[in-house]
């Protein structure tokens, strides 16, 4: 007797288990027979399309923030898109390449932030960094040795010690404040600058508001000045962010922005990628692309 409901037990488990494979197996998921690809529609594609419909001046900043201007299209069609958490992606062929390799020069879910930020601030180009400081030094890399930084007098303390210490210690770079918020003390630099026998000023770093005395500091005005000598602008939006102002429609060629100030509040949880670069062409999107070159 005990041997034979030891032997119905163990039968009636063993159903029990067939079957519910069985069930797992009806409702598993069905993969597409053939692989979609990745599709992106890049800022270009946006820029025309908009001119075609006329939708781009309609399009508010909160229209922006809640629809992404890509489209990618994922084997299951997911509303939301999927965080690629990949390290590697596979290749067409041993000759043929993908969009992406490397997770460290680009992955689809960075792109679809970086997409939608251009698009936020009106830019061509977008970059996400793992820090501001990382940012920063990026946008230095753009200023050659020998040549000049005007920067302003009231700073992040970690962009004055960059300017004080790594720029003209480790790059060669002449860097120089003035106050910012007198357009006069700024063409008298890039005056200055121009001057035979002087190094000349090829990037303007601009805060404003300042951090952490809060001056405002008139971009336009500053932006048109440089480009009448050849210097570059760069923007540092953090405390007001893209929502508020966007310095590349002030005529600024990079706009960067903390994800940790404004966008999401220092003492929450930290984003991925803490900094944005925005970009203006033709300046730059291959200069300051940080894949291989």
């Amino acid at each position: 007797m005990a041997s034979g409901g030891a032997n119905v037990t163990g039968t009636r488990s063993t159903r029990s288990l067939a079957h519910r494979f069985s069930l797992c197996r009806r409702r598993a998921p069905t993969f597409p027979a053939k692989k979609k690809k990745l599709m992106f529609t890049t800022r270009g594609d946006l820029r025309a399309r908009s001119a075609q419909e006329g939708d781009k001046v309609s399009r508010s900043i909160q229209t922006r923030l809640v629809h992404m201007t890509d489209k990618l299209d994922d084997p299951f069609d997911s509303v939301a898109p999927p965080i690629y958490q990949t390290a590697t992606f596979n290749q067409p062929g041993a000759t043929d390449f993908g969009p992406y390799d490397y997770s460290r020069s680009g992955n689809p879910t960075r792109t679809l932030l970086e997409n939608q930020m251009a698009d936020i601030e009106n830019a061509d180009g977008a970059f996400a960094f793992a820090s501001g400081m990382a940012a920063i030094a990026t946008v230095m890399r753009l200023v050659k040795p020998g040549e000049s930084v005007l920067a302003g007098n009231d700073i992040y303390g970690g962009t004055q010690w960059f300017l004080g210490k790594i720029a003209p210690n480790k790059q060669g770079l002449h860097v120089r404040h003035v106050d910012m918020t007198k357009v006069d003390e700024v063409r008298a630099a890039l005056e200055e600058g121009a001057a035979e026998g002087n190094a000349p000023v090829k990037l303007v770093l601009i805060e404003s508001p300042t951090n952490p005395r809060l001056e405002v500091c008139d971009i336009a005005a500053i932006s048109a000045v440089a480009k009448e000598h050849g210097a570059v602008v760069c923007v540092d939006n953090s405390i007001m962010a893209p929502i508020f102002q966007r310095p590349i429609d002030l005529g600024a060629e990079i706009s960067m922005t903390s994800a940790t100030k404004v966008r999401r509040p220092r003492s929450s949880a930290h984003s991925n990628y803490p900094s944005r670069l925005t970009v203006r062409l033709p300046i730059l999107p291959a200069q300051v692309h940080r894949g291989p070159l």
